[in-house]
């Protein structure tokens, strides 16, 4: 898809969204909620290659969201720019509608992410449907979980997938202003066409992997401004999991499919969180993680170009991260608001596997408008 083409397309969408807000009889303000921000970033290695290139990438983002009584429409989208690698450039956006009630919400949900033609492997399509209901406790407070989505890449067939997962959030409050919190899951990814099986380890006519997720926090005041939170996080791949190998050189954001799928790993994960109440209401926060992950259904790469099957890759990776934030009310109702954050992190990837094997720094200036 050209560039033009690209820009015609987000601006079809926005008008759209737009039409459907004007046609609304009687929009009550109350209803309607909106943000508008911006994102520049400094990454050292926006692509995670072990052959570091550092980039400034800009992002400017949109969303509204109008309650109309018996359900919520909201959408969302996002258009980054690359400094240096223009041709990176990409736009993703999202709308869904959803329906509260006292203790539970059922949604719906489709996103699209669309590239530039060199770039454009990353293009998806995907909808998912997802369930949360409070459950009775006189001890914990749970809330269970269930989703189910559908991904389609539009150029990478391979790759398209049915995911699934049911969860149970547990945590409890204490009057030591502690809180315990248990979030756990079962997820299944079953992948629709792998004839090719690119980097598969086996001859299965079928991909599938079933993960179990568990993560713990503790969190305690420890005083009047602050806060400390520890957490663990563990992920176990059931019976013969097995996945695609992912890889394709890293796109800028978070994991996916095409690089380092989290559904695809073991892994166990330790790290803390420290929050400081600044004067000026100035929000502060640093933390670190510590985690080991295996791939039980990857082999390593040798160098950058030879593969072997015969070792399962296996990663060790540290971060750390600070981050300061200040919300400035422009209204006594406190419904208008002005967000300003910067935040710098770091990540430290050790690996058998040549393309894995990597570290990077970024730093982050965000300017956000609530209202």
């Amino acid at each position: 898809m050209k560039h033009a083409e690209l820009i015609k397309y987000k601006n079809l969408i926005l008008t759209l969204v737009l039409v459907i807000l004007i046609t609304i009889p009687e929009i009550n303000t109350a209803q309607l909620s909106a943000g508008f921000s911006t994102t520049q970033v400094y990454d050292s290695n926006p692509y995670r290659s072990p052959i570091a290139e550092a980039e400034i990438i800009s992002s400017y983002s949109g969303g509204i969201e109008y309650d109309f009584t018996s359900f919520n429409f909201l959408y969302y989208g996002s258009y980054s720019l690359f400094n240096k690698s223009v041709e990176r450039n990409n736009y993703w956006h999202q709308f869904g509608f959803y329906k509260s009630g006292e203790d539970n919400i059922l949604g719906i949900y489709g996103e699209q992410r669309i590239n530039k033609e060199l770039y454009n492997y990353y293009d998806y399509i995907s909808v998912t449907g997802y369930y949360r209901k409070k459950l009775d406790s006189l001890f914990m407070n749970p809330v269970l979980n269930l989703s189910a989505g559908y991904k389609n890449y539009t150029n990478l067939s391979d790759y398209n997938n049915v995911f699934i997962s049911a969860g149970l959030n547990l945590n409890r409050s204490f009057d030591t202003k502690t809180a315990l919190i248990l979030n756990s899951a079962l997820n299944y990814k079953y992948y629709l066409n792998t004839g090719s099986m690119l980097g598969a380890r086996n001859n299965s006519s079928a991909l599938s992997s079933t993960q179990l997720y568990f993560n713990f926090r503790a969190a305690q005041s420890l005083f009047e401004n602050t806060g400390l939170a520890v957490y663990y996080i563990n992920r176990s791949l059931l019976g013969e999991s097995l996945s695609l190998l992912g890889d394709y050189y890293s796109s800028y954001g978070d994991e996916s499919d095409l690089f380092d799928d989290p559904y695809s790993r073991n892994e166990n994960a330790f790290g803390a969180e420290l929050t400081q109440i600044l004067p000026l209401e100035i929000i502060a926060k640093t933390g670190f993680e510590i985690s080991s992950r295996n791939y039980p259904s990857q082999g390593i790469y040798i160098n950058s170009e030879l593969y072997e099957t015969g070792t399962d890759r296996e990663d060790s990776q540290n971060a750390f991260y600070l981050q300061m934030n200040k919300t400035i009310p422009l209204d006594s109702a406190n419904q208008t608001s002005l967000n300003f954050g910067i935040n710098y992190s770091y990540i430290n990837k050790s690996s058998n596997s040549y393309w894995y094997d990597y570290k990077g720094s970024t730093f982050t200036i965000n300017l956000g408008l609530q209202f």
